[in-house]
């Protein structure tokens, strides 16, 4: 075989060659671990009833109330993501205490609610969820003028389903569009919950966002004693990184 058809093969193979490289470059990216951590504060007022034994307080509470008696609060999720399944949390921890007039009443609440979803992107903007979101409520309602008191702690699970449609804006800006309902009075659920978030992020950095939106979250929970049945909605303002 002479040196110049050695050469010829070589170059004709070469274009070949690169693609199937660039083609199992993709794979092996598709199939590499992708990470997001988002801090954020959501600016929600609360609107129902929390009750605890033979008490019932009526909660109306602006995010200016809320900030005012805001104990502590913490509030963060991520995501990792492998091809086209993902795993993902949000965690949501808020202790209030705040007091009312009319009638003379003292309320603390203490909130937990931390979610765990598994997610498979169906198409290229729509990822489908399903998982469950663990919820913890204690509560301590004061009604001074009667002199009455009562309090209690009680933790439930709710199964969600849900999905997230992200809609590409230019090369910095996305939308986001998510929504989940679950509880279904399965056991000792929720009677209902659900909740729809819409985010637009703009990516300052290209690992990255800033994330500004809206999110209106309800639950009716009523079981051994306690009520809440409580909407709470406002704007949503976070940051995520992205490894």
């Amino acid at each position: 075989m002479s040196g110049r058809f050695v050469v010829f093969l070589l170059l004709l193979a070469g274009p070949f060659c690169g693609s199937a490289q660039a083609q199992s470059a993709d794979v092996s990216a598709s199939r590499a671990w992708k990470w997001e951590i988002s801090a954020y504060m959501l600016g929600a007022g609360m609107d129902g009833k929390v009750g605890a034994g033979p008490l019932v307080a009526d909660v109306d509470q602006s995010f200016s109330d809320i900030l005012e008696n805001l104990e502590f609060g913490a509030m963060g999720r991520a995501r990792a993501t492998y091809g086209a399944w993902s795993f993902g949390t949000d965690i949501i921890y808020m202790g209030l205490g705040f007091s009312s007039d009319q009638p003379n009443l003292e309320v603390d609440v203490d909130q937990w609610a931390v979610e765990l979803n598994i997610g498979y992107q169906l198409a290229p903007i729509f990822m489908s969820l399903v998982g469950v979101r663990y919820n913890q409520l204690s509560t301590a309602i004061e009604l001074e003028t009667f002199g009455r008191a009562t309090s209690g702690k009680v933790d439930w699970w709710d199964p969600i389903i849900g999905g997230i449609l992200t809609l590409p804006i230019g090369e910095r800006w996305n939308f986001q569009f998510h929504a989940d309902i679950g509880g279904f009075g399965i056991g000792s659920s929720s009677d209902l919950a659900w909740q729809i978030e819409t985010l637009f992020n703009w990516f300052f950095t290209p690992k990255t966002s800033l994330m500004m939106g809206y999110r209106y979250v309800s639950t009716d929970y009523d079981h051994s004693g306690f009520v809440y049945d409580v909407v709470s909605q406002g704007p949503q303002l976070g940051i995520t990184m992205r490894f």
